[in-house]
């Protein structure tokens, strides 16, 4: 769980941009699903955290919600007719993905926005995602 974002926390720490790197397919018991590595960069540190789709379709609601005078690139849709879970599918989404938080990142007041400084800031998650223990 990410730590939300307070107003009193440091400029410094404040993204300045984030690019999802890769991605990784997620065994649990009772489903399969990829997680995508974004890369986060502020003044003072680079970091990784680790968001499914899910999170990153909320973080857009959320975004459209705040902003809905602005326009970014498309956010990628569901896969309704393909499988979701297979590789080809998984890379194009991180490509899209990745061509939309561009496009998020490029706008000053939305970058600083709470709503994207918290989906950013790294969680216990991704701590552990790191190490290369995670049990998602």
């Amino acid at each position: 769980m990410q730590e939300k974002y307070d107003k009193q926390d440091d400029a410094a720490l404040l993204p300045k941009s984030a690019r999802i790197e890769s991605f990784e397919k997620v065994y649990n018991p009772t489903e399969k699903f990829y997680t995508y590595k974004i890369v986060v960069e502020s003044d003072t540190q680079t970091y990784a955290v680790w968001r499914r789709y899910s999170a990153l379709h909320r973080l857009h609601i959320q975004l459209r919600r705040q902003f809905p005078a602005m326009h970014f690139n498309p956010f990628p849709g569901k896969r309704i007719f393909q499988r979701s879970q297979i590789r080809p599918v998984a890379t194009k989404r991180k490509d899209e993905l990745d061509a939309y938080l561009q496009s998020v990142m490029a706008v000053p007041q939305v970058r600083a926005s709470p709503q994207l400084c918290t989906f950013l800031r790294p969680g216990m998650d991704d701590i552990v995602h790191e190490e290369g223990h995670r049990t998602t």
